[in-house]
Order: C-alpha cells, then structure tokens, then sequence
C-alpha cells in the first residue's frame, strides 16, 4: 500500500492478507499479477516477479495503453 501511495497508483489493488482469494482463484505462489478486464475476467496472470518491461507490455496488449 505505501508503494501505491507513493507512485501515484490509480488502479485497483487486492491484498489477500489471509490467503482466501487465492485458494479461490487456485494460486499457488505468490507474487502473482492478474490482469482482469472491464467484464471481471482474468485475461493474463503472471506468477512470481514481473519485470516493469513485461509489465508495461503486458498492460499495452490487454488494455490498449
């Protein structure tokens, strides 16, 4: 959260502090980046570090930025 404060984060973040969505969305590592569409659905999930390039691409394919 103090990163989202920080830089200026406008979009939405989840922490699963007690690991509930992750048991209900299966993951099993963590880090993991979903990146989730305007209708709710995960289009792209990333488990472990992403890399700001991966990030940055990532985000121009699924969401046209």
């Amino acid at each position: 959260r103090a990163f989202a404060d920080r830089y200026g984060v406008t979009y939405d973040l989840v922490f699963d502090n007690n690991g509930s969505l992750a048991r209900e969305l299966g993951v099993a590592t963590a880090p993991v980046t979903m990146f989730i569409d305007e209708n709710g659905t995960i289009v792209d999930q990333v488990a472990g570090e992403l890399e700001e390039s991966d990030l940055v691409g990532r985000l121009r394919q699924w969401f046209s930025l």
